[in-house]
This record gives C-alpha cells, structure tokens and sequence, in this order.
C-alpha cells in the first residue's frame, strides 16, 4: 500500500486527496495522512464559518475542487437546494463555500475504502519532514509518524503582517477572521483604522456595516488601492496566451521576457474585441481613487468591455507558467508594480463594491494613503501618520507584504528540508519547485520524486499561489505525477518496505 502524507488541511488538501483518489486508488491502494491542527479542517482561515456578508471573490463555478469537473461547486449548491448561489453572477458567502469544501473531502473519504485505500486526520502540527532510507517520516515536538512513500505539503498562508508592530496593543486585532467573533467587541461608535485596502480590508468594512457600525472607517495603507470590480465572466479560448505558446518562446529564445508576455496579450485582447486603451488607463491609475470605484463598477455592471475578465481568466490558465518561465529581471520589474498588479488581477464582486461606493459617498469610510507610522496613545487608541494624520481608537491587521513570508507553520519545515538539501528557498520567497509537477526542487538542483508544494508555499516560483482553479489544476498534476513515480517504482520491482524507525535531522 503507498502511503501519502498531506501537511496541511485546508483547500489545497481537499484538492489533493480528491486529486489522488482519482488517478491512483484504482490500481494502487492508498493510505492518506492529513496532518491538521487547526480547528477549520478542510475550511482553511479563509473559508472557516462567519457572517453571511463575508462573500466568495469568485461565483461558485470559479470554485471546484475538481479540474477535471467545473461546475462540481454549483452541482453540490444546486443539489442543497441553493440555487441562488449557483448562479455565474452571484457571489455566495464564504462559509458555504468552506461547507462545499467539507462535502468534497467527505465524498473522497467515503469513496477510499471501496479501492481498499483509506483516509486519516492527524490534529498534529509537523514539525519537520525527515527523509531515510528512501521513505518520508513526519516529527512532531514529541512524537513522529510513518514511514511515507510520498508526502505533499499545503500548510496554507500566514496571518496578516504587523509592520509598525502593534501585536498586543490594546485595541489591536492582528487576526481578523473570523469576523463575527474578532468584531464582536468593537463598539459601534468606535473610530476604526484597517491597516491596508486590499481584499481583507473590504470584507473587514462589510463585516462592520452588516454589524450597522456607526462609527468612521478609514482604510490606512502606503498606496491606498482598492482592489478592481469583477466584471461578469467570460467563455474565451485563447489561442495566443497559452502555456504551449509560452513554453515554445522560451525553448526558441532561451528565456521568456515580459515583452513576450504583453505581445501574446494583447493578441489575445484584440481577438476578443477588447479596448486595449482601457486597461493601459487601469493600469496607469491615473484618475483619483474614488472615482476609479465608481467607473470600474459602472464598466462591471453594464458589461462595456471583456478586457479584464477575459485576461483574468485566461492568466488563471497560464499565469503561473509564464510568471515561473519568466527571466529573472522581468520579474524584478512586475515585483515593483505589486500592488497595481494585485489590485488588477484580484478584483472584489461588484456588490462589495457598491457598498464601499455608498460609504464613500456618505463620508463614513475614507482612504488614509502613504502612512509613516502607527503609533498606540496612552491610555486607549492610536496616531495614525499619513497624508493626513488620523486619530482611531481600533485597528484591524489586513495587510500583506510584497514579499510574503512563511506561514509560522511552514517555516520549521522549510528549515528542516534545506538542512538536509531536499529543498532549497527561492530567492523571492518560498521554495523552488519544478514547474510541471511541482516537486521540490534540491540542493544538487533534481526535482525530488517524493516531496511535492502547493499553495501559498510556493509563492516565490509562482506569482498567484491562490484560487481555486489553480489549486485544482496544480494539485492535478501533482496527483499524475506520483501516480506515474510509483507505476515506475512497481515495475522496477523496488525491495519491499522494511521496518524502519524515524531518522535524526543533521546537525
């Protein structure tokens, strides 16, 4: 039986193990070990239970597990009884979408035992990943498991950063999911500070107008940008920017520049009737802040131009293959435009964005860009420096660095790995992996058969590391590939497993 050891119990797993089920279980049985501490397994942080104003960035058909099966989410939603939510246009509540992920791995556990395979959870945090005599052991801080045959690691993202260090302040939420509970203490009057304006920080305002929040919001970040509005998707088969296309320019000229990568955009917006005027304005950001909300949702709702939703999508497909074959210099340049390029490419549904306008509107949410400092006051509240000095008496953690960090989880077993040369850290974070089957890549530079990465993990060898389409694709391959190792492993007729006991990490 091949043994699977899954670090990590959040999305990413449930795509994984459905994944593995699907190209392995028949031939092969499979004893699959999830390793999840956490107390929102197969929910993750992002999809745990919370407030029905908290949404999904992505309608439901944007949302399977399956890459193999688009519209797995919007069956599960219509066999509920759900079908308001199943819609291509709605937008649903993260909780459910956090109780369909429940459903898909229930599904895959229920189906393990009929191919004699099976599935366990182990509340365990790993600690490190140990590699002896060919096979895997996963160490805790006191106990240690296996051995494993394969091991895929997913441990999920970090929390939100504390740049001007105010973790433990009184008044300081650094965790803000889920809302309804960190929200819950909050006074309504209260004058509120969200540090950052990205994707967290709308569902931090939604969060607090569905709580009929009275007091002023401000939104504090260094560039102070919204991220786009979604406009409504779009069915586009690209012909120009697609992953063979990208593979055979970097065969051809040794390396893929991003002049390689607008010229293929550009094809592909002019095939799809697209005014490429309209996103070299986006992209310039020059029109102020508000009024930019206001043309992107009126451009969503009356559905002008399919520039954004069709490159969106379409970068959902080969996005991570051109940001891994890109040379290193290009990707410096992309790296500087973080911020725009996040805003653009991860847009909030234009129901978030409506509201935000009429917050706006009303005076009670304003935007505090290009801050210095935060500061706690004595006694109770903060100094907010920025373009304008604000005086708040809550701050909420929603932002991320350019440069993300591990997650506190990841990083011991980062380190682990590198001490004994199965990984090596990517030089834009992360670790390095192989492009196709996303393997860990080693000290002696081979991609290692048995150790594999998804998800925010690989931030540094991938520009998006997140949504569910590229999860389930990665995971995808992830699963074709030790179906195909061990199919090679069978008929090389490899000894038989020993006993064997944990070994020791290097000094």
């Amino acid at each position: 039986m091949l043994k699977l050891a899954v670090v990590g119990g959040g999305p990413s797993a449930v795509c994984v193990v459905d994944a593995v089920a699907r190209h392995l279980t028949h031939d092969t049985p499979v004893e699959i070990t999830v390793f999840e501490p956490g107390p929102n397994l197969w929910q993750g942080q992002a999809f745990q239970s919370d407030g029905d104003e908290v949404l999904a960035n992505v309608p439901m058909v944007a949302m399977s597990a399956r890459t193999w099966d688009r519209r797995d989410g919007v069956n599960w939603m219509l066999e509920q009884g759900l079908d308001e939510f199943a819609a291509d246009d709605v937008f649903p509540p993260r909780w459910l979408v956090g109780r369909y992920f429940q459903y898909a791995a229930g599904r895959t556990v229920a189906a393990l035992p009929a191919t004699g395979s099976a599935l366990r959870v182990q509340p365990q945090t790993v600690r490190a990943l140990v590699m002896g005599e060919n096979r895997l052991w996963a160490r805790g801080d006191d106990w240690s498991a296996g051995p494993f045959d394969h091991a895929v690691l997913c441990p999920g993202g970090p929390p939100p950063s504390d740049p001007y260090r105010l973790t433990g302040a009184a008044g300081y939420i650094h965790v803000p999911y889920p809302l309804s509970r960190s929200l819950a203490e909050v006074p309504a009057q209260a004058k509120v500070g969200i540090v950052g304006s990205g994707l967290t920080a709308v569902d931090i305002v939604m969060a607090l107008h569905a709580r009929d929040h009275q007091g002023p919001i401000a939104l504090v970040s260094r560039n102070g940008l919204l991220p786009a509005v979604r406009g409504p998707l779009k069915q586009h088969d690209p012909l120009h920017l697609t992953v063979p296309r990208l593979e055979a320019i970097a065969a051809e000229k040794g390396e893929l520049d991003l002049t390689d990568v607008i010229a293929l955009a550009r094809a592909e917006l002019g095939d799809a009737g697209a005014d490429t005027a309209v996103i070299a304005e986006d992209v310039a950001e020059a029109a102020p802040v508000v009024q930019r909300l206001r043309d992107e949702l009126d451009r969503a709702v009356r559905d002008r131009d399919p520039g954004w939703t069709m490159l969106r999508d379409t970068l959902v497909a080969c996005g991570q293959d051109a940001w891994y074959l890109l040379r290193d210099e290009d990707k410096v340049r992309v790296r500087a435009r973080h911020q725009t390029l996040m805003r653009l490419c991860c847009p909030m549904p234009p129901v978030n964005a409506a509201r935000l306008l009429e917050l706006f509107e009303t005076g009670q949410l304003g935007l505090c860009p290009e801050v210095q400092s935060i500061k706690p006051i004595s006694g109770r509240g903060f100094h907010i420096q920025a373009a304008r000095d604000v005086i708040v008496d809550v701050v909420i953690a929603a932002s991320t660095p350019a440069k993300r960090q591990l997650a506190p989880a990841a990083a011991p077993q980062v380190t682990a790995l590198v001490s004994q040369g199965l990984a090596v850290p990517h030089p834009f974070g992360g670790v390095r992996v192989d492009r196709t089957t996303s393997r860990l890549i080693s000290r002696r530079g081979v991609a290692h058969k048995r150790l594999h990465a998804l998800g925010d993990i690989t931030h540094g060898a991938y520009l998006f590391t997140f949504g569910l389409p590229v999860l389930a694709a990665r995971a995808d391959c992830i699963a074709r590939d030790i179906t195909a190792t061990t199919q090679h492993v069978q008929r090389a007729g490899e000894p038989a497993e020993r006993d064997q006991h944990a070994p020791t990490l290097p000094s």
